[in-house]
């Protein structure tokens, strides 16, 4: 496993996630040998998280069009780091799971969670993003972006983010050559039964639709 890393440590940037991402596998490649990056989303851009700090529920949920963590692979648990949530950093996957995920929810199909994981080598050589998608049609930002320059990918590629938060198959629109950079998009239970070495605790609720628990 890693050695500890706070959040104080890290660059963070609110509505940003993949470049604290992106950051964050700079600072632990250093020091992790089994990074990954993963996209969440789903084509209809409504993935619900809760435990997320940007919400302004007690119970921290936020309705995403897609968010980014990181994961750590270890012998025996997978850890979660995510800057945006209020559970420990990191925490494992299993905790992750059953709180951040609630996993244990049956969703309506169009709150349906997938994944797109990718390496974190991969991502550190792939991803690219320019922040236009944050400029509003006046051009101004819909939120401040960070204060370092944007990310351009070794091959001078400056947008790849709708590649990686698109979940049909993995070609990228903008270079086809950089498709095996885009790794693999799994459904909750293959992305859970892929990374969660034991299974998530069940919860004592009675399962319900996302519909009826907002």
């Amino acid at each position: 496993m890693c050695a500890a890393l706070a959040v104080s440590d890290c660059v963070y940037t609110p509505c940003f996630c993949e470049e604290n991402a992106y950051k964050l596998c700079e600072q632990l490649c250093k020091r992790c040998a089994h990074l990954y990056v993963a996209f969440i989303s789903n084509p209809a851009r409504q993935v619900p998280l809760w435990q997320q700090r940007a919400s302004q529920r007690s119970d921290g949920f936020v309705l995403w069009d897609y968010h980014v963590i990181v994961l750590e692979e270890g012998e025996k648990d997978c850890l979660v780091w995510d800057l945006d949530t209020t559970l420990p950093f990191p925490c494992t996957l299993l905790a992750y799971a059953d709180t951040a995920l609630n996993a244990q929810l049956v969703l309506d199909t169009e709150f349906a969670r997938l994944f797109r994981v990718v390496s974190g080598n991969d991502y550190l050589r792939g991803f690219a993003s320019d922040r236009s998608h944050m400029r509003l049609s006046d051009g101004a930002w819909q939120a401040v972006p960070p204060t370092y320059p944007c990310i351009t990918a070794p091959d001078d590629a400056t947008m790849r983010l709708q590649d990686y938060i698109s979940m049909t198959a993995s070609k990228c629109h903008h270079d086809p050559s950089a498709a095996s950079l885009l790794g693999t998009v799994y459904n909750e239970k293959a992305f859970l039964q892929r990374f969660l070495l034991q299974p998530a605790s069940p919860s004592t609720q009675q399962q319900q639709s996302l519909a009826t628990s907002l």
